[in-house]
């Protein structure tokens, strides 16, 4: 009986004993978070277009800076919501007031030479109001390979997450360095709304995130005006097979096809001297 009861003891003191350490985790992870967003602000980043980024943009930024240009780099930056304003051709449109997304378009430059060093774009996106049909859905950005092309080994990044609706956490699922598909003037991947880990009928607010990084193919710096235009698609599928949706090339980009879609699109048009916006 005595060895029993020197057993719980021990076990309520470690409990005792863990619980500063795992606030103190908690503030530690709170503080290097908090650090980051206070460096890119410093680096050129509003505060208003941080607050949009998720935390795996906001990290993957950061890793960008110190590993790749060793901070000794600026950012500018804008930030464009997506709207359901359609080209002709598009076969129909996904109503924004049920699909929130936005993009952030961040540009490098070295602070002494003035060259532009690359740019990248971070997309953000959620389902306001659960779809008819969970997809696999698909992005798609297309560009103008004159000026930029997708960079090796910081080039792409996604992640999805879903509410689980009996806890009220956002569980990340899906996280990708690869897309399905990459051309001289494109980038395709899939957007797999349902987390396998969770039922279906307990997941609620579909989402998820990506960044895409560019380099130039020549110098320029942003005297010398270039102004060129990023096309982003979304593109539901619409029915319930999970293989109705096809990424395949398109001349210099990719496109997604499909027999039954929505869209929702938009242009960022890169300006090589745009100064941060809000």
């Amino acid at each position: 009986m005595k060895h029993k009861i020197k057993q719980i003891f021990c076990i309520i003191c470690s409990m005792v004993l863990m619980i500063p350490c795992t606030t103190m985790a908690a503030e530690n992870q709170a503080s290097s978070y908090n650090e980051k967003i206070n460096y890119l602000h410093e680096k050129g980043i509003e505060e208003s277009i941080l607050q949009e980024l998720s935390e795996k943009c906001i990290d993957d930024i950061y890793q960008k800076v110190i590993e790749k240009y060793h901070g000794d780099v600026q950012i500018s930056s804008q930030i464009v919501e997506i709207d359901d304003q359609q080209d002709s051709s598009e076969r129909a449109n996904i109503n924004k007031a049920n699909l929130r997304f936005t993009a952030v378009l961040n540009n490098y430059i070295h602070p002494s030479t003035g060259d532009i060093l690359g740019c990248d774009i971070a997309l953000s996106y959620e389902w306001l109001n659960t779809p008819t049909t969970t997809g696999p859905d698909a992005i798609t950005i297309n560009w103008d390979p004159t000026y930029f092309h997708c960079t090796e080994g910081y080039g792409f990044s996604s992640h999805n997450y879903s509410i689980n609706t009996t806890t009220g956490n956002k569980e990340f699922f899906n996280f990708s360095n690869t897309p399905a598909l990459i051309n001289k003037g494109g980038v395709g991947w899939y957007v797999n709304l349902l987390n396998p880990n969770i039922s279906e009928e307990l997941q609620s607010n579909y989402g998820g995130g990506a960044m895409v990084n560019f380099e130039p193919n020549y110098t320029f710096r942003p005297e010398d005006y270039i102004i060129t235009n990023f096309t982003i698609l979304y593109t539901q599928n619409k029915t319930s097979q999970t293989d109705a949706l096809s990424i395949i090339a398109d001349n210099n980009g990719v496109k997604a096809e499909g027999e039954s879609i929505d869209t929702l699109r938009t242009i960022i048009r890169y300006n090589s001297s745009i100064q941060t916006e809000t």
